[in-house]
């Protein structure tokens, strides 16, 4: 494969056809800096190619109407409002906003939609905050990450949160900021999966089998807070949403994995943690020595 280096700020790509191994599609912003507000389609993105920006914003739409199993990269830039990162198919390479030296953090105000699956080995990374919206329709086996914030207006919503038979992991969910907004499963969540949210649960919310159907259970661990501490206390950690387990009408909604909870809390108040189906994992709150020692229950901010 080759390179293709496209200068300037919009215009339209249609039918690109499909980027091969080790071939480049580069998008670079005139000025550098600036946004790219058009729209360009590739059919597919075979292993090791690259469909990218560098450089600037993007408020248009990068679409790839098939599989993705290289690289859909904003490099050095945001992915702003009513911007679109598309991929119609399966996705087994990685999808990101990175950070670079041009003032972008590699935010997400838009959307990152994923038609097919996030398959093992493949990820979606933001390296900034999440206002925006990652939209798996299908199943994640592999790694969605963000390195800031998910803000109120910000969302995560996935198929199952599912596990890969041959795999030492599966779908894992990790956010380094605090989370104000939504993380939805819809369906289950497997036994190695793990949703870990470092910088606590703020006003947000983990929901799982949000669609309600039955047999859908919660197999894999949540966390919030740092993996580990040196102890005694713990640090501080905000936890002012939910956590919600659903049941279907007449089966599902059990926990039959761990949701760790460590650091201390600026109240007593109870954490709000609901489970429609049985207990079967554990729920531990991890608080030595915290000048103030909560519980937890269905209440307040879980519907």
């Amino acid at each position: 494969g080759g390179w293709l280096r496209l200068q300037g700020g919009s215009g339209t790509i249609i039918n690109g056809g499909t980027i091969l191994g080790s071939g480049v599609v580069w998008i670079v912003t005139d000025p550098l800096g600036a946004t790219f507000s058009g729209i360009a389609t590739f059919s597919d993105v075979d292993a090791l190619g690259w469909f990218r920006t560098e450089g600037g914003a993007v408020s248009g739409t990068l679409h790839v109407t098939g599989d993705m199993a290289g690289f859909f990269i904003l490099g050095d830039g945001d992915l702003l409002s009513g911007g679109v990162m598309q991929v119609d198919g399966n996705v087994s390479g990685g999808i990101g906003t990175f950070a670079g030296q041009n003032e972008f953090d590699g935010d997400i105000a838009g959307t990152i939609s994923v038609g097919g699956n996030l398959s093992s080995g493949g990820e979606i990374t933001a390296s900034g905050a999440l206002s925006g919206a990652i939209d798996i329709a299908g199943n994640q086996l592999g790694d969605i990450e963000v390195g800031g914030d998910i803000t109120l207006a910000g969302s995560i919503d996935v198929g199952d949160l599912a596990d890969c038979s041959l795999c030492a992991a599966g779908g894992r969910i990790v956010v380094t900021g605090e989370t104000d907004g939504n993380i939805t499963v819809d369906g289950l969540t497997g036994a190695i999966s793990l949703i870990h949210l470092i910088g606590g649960l703020d006003d947000g919310s983990i929901t799982i089998n949000a669609d309600e159907a039955n047999g859908n259970n919660a197999n894999g661990d949540i966390r919030v807070g740092p993996a580990s501490s040196t102890c005694c206390p713990p640090p501080d950690i905000v936890y002012d949403g939910c956590i919600l387990i659903l049941d279907g009408a007449s089966t599902g909604g059990a926990l039959n994995g761990d949701i760790d909870v460590l650091g201390c809390h600026a109240t007593s108040d109870d954490l709000a943690i609901c489970v429609d189906g049985s207990v079967n994992g554990d729920i531990t709150i991890a608080q030595t020595d915290c000048t103030n020692q909560v519980g937890y229950d269905c209440i307040g901010p879980c519907p």
